[in-house]
């Protein structure tokens, strides 16, 4: 058996059809274990006590007109001859205008055990102008079927308090609260909610263990989940354990902007549908370099140059230009991120989760500036963070991600 098999067909799947996602449903049975009436009536209260919060938070949550939203997923086979493949994927969208006519641009990146595949298109009008592979079409989408195209459910999941084995709560220090919930019935939740690329259809499909985390900002936008299963199932005789993880965050909620020129909108007039599209003209996925490296940093360090072109000015250090005026610059040694425009310079430390222009100082989590500052001038500083929040999600990669390796290499 040709172990990449499968995480080659799962690829594949990917442009034929449209992928519309499904809302999640599941049963089972009671927890087990035995306490007294007493410890079990409070437990039974702080519990639903929990489970109300995390209801509320879904029924309360506020909308936004526009939003980015990054995704990734990855799913980590195990053989019987305790070899490993990993499928991996990440994206982003970028979309505006929801409530009226949406616009949004969509980049994803699939790398099947180390070979590449790139999706990058613009939505507009109901209709998705795309580039998979070096093919250029055009379909015509719903915007419902448009968010199934990043292959990561992008609402909270939503269940009843009966079909949670535990719903446990968390507030960070930014005040964005999490709910961790572990369902009593996995197969069900990950079948009807998470498998997109279709692992229930395998022989002898299993889910042992689950857990989706949620998380809400103090305004109530929704702004992130993580779902982690343990999948096994057969494949031509073999079992094969599977670790999936699925992620999506959004930031700037009414504050993203696609811009569309007239010259990209000539190009896409010269698309072709989907049924008119060669398939002698699809290329195959790429032995490019984009697999992830072993460390967060060591792999924003290699896809800053081929999927952002940065340059390496010097050891440690990346740079790239734009509209003539404007430079980032990521210096790996220090742990920080510049943006400049002229000769101004704005910084940003992941490391320290800090970010200052000449003597004005802010502090992120305690949301604090020193006395030198501007209104304006803090502003540009919480932008200048997003700015690095955009480049990493470009790269597959989050923030807290880098910021976690980094603080713990000390």
């Amino acid at each position: 058996m040709r172990k990449t098999d499968i995480i080659v067909a799962m690829v594949k799947k990917r442009w034929i059809a449209v992928l519309c996602l499904m809302l999640a449903g599941c049963a089972g049975t009671a927890p087990s274990g035995s306490v007294t009436a007493a410890s079990a009536s409070a437990s039974e209260t702080a519990a639903e006590d929990t489970y109300d919060a995390y209801l509320k938070a879904n029924q309360n949550r506020v909308s936004a007109d526009s939003y980015t939203a990054s995704v990734r997923s990855s799913y980590r086979m195990k053989f019987s001859d305790e070899t490993y493949d990993v499928y991996g994927m990440d994206g982003v969208l970028e979309i505006m205008n929801l409530s009226a006519d949406p616009t949004a641009h969509i980049e994803q990146h699939f790398d099947s055990n180390g070979m590449a595949s790139s999706i990058d298109g613009y939505y507009y009008g109901g209709r998705l102008y795309n580039t998979y592979n070096g093919v250029k079409y055009y379909e015509d989408l719903s915007l419902q079927d448009l968010k199934g195209l990043m292959l990561v459910p992008m609402d909270p999941a939503v269940m009843m308090q009966d079909e949670l084995n535990s719903v446990t709560v968390n507030t960070d220090e930014q005040g964005n609260t999490s709910y961790v919930l572990v369902p009593k019935d996995p197969a069900s939740l990950f079948s009807g909610r998470y498998d997109f690329h279709d692992l229930g259809g395998y022989d002898d499909f299993e889910v042992k263990s689950a857990a989706v985390t949620d998380t809400f900002d103090q305004a109530g936008h929704f702004i992130s989940e993580k779902a982690e299963f343990l999948v096994s199932f057969s494949y031509q005789g073999e079992v094969i354990e599977t670790e999936y993880t699925g992620i999506i965050e959004y930031i700037l909620p009414d504050e993203t902007v696609v811009a569309i020129s007239d010259e990209q909108k000539a190009e896409h007039a010269e698309y072709v549908s989907v049924p008119e599209i060669d398939t002698e003209a699809i290329e195959t996925m790429t032995v490019d370099d984009d697999s992830p490296e072993a460390t967060v940093a060591d792999t924003f360090r290699k896809r800053l140059v081929s999927r952002l072109n940065y340059t390496e000015t010097s050891d440690g250090i990346y740079r790239v230009e734009f509209n003539g005026t404007e430079a980032y610059v990521i210096n790996f040694n220090n742990s920080t991120f510049e943006y400049s425009n002229y000769s101004i310079v704005y910084s940003y430390s992941w490391k320290g989760d800090v970010g200052s222009m000449g003597g004005c100082t802010y502090q992120f989590a305690a949301d604090t500036s020193s006395s030198g500052c501007e209104d304006t001038t803090v502003e540009t500083i919480r932008n200048v963070k997003k700015f690095l929040q955009m480049e990493l999600y470009y790269c597959g990669l989050s923030l807290n991600d880098l910021q976690n390796e980094t603080n713990q290499e000390g």
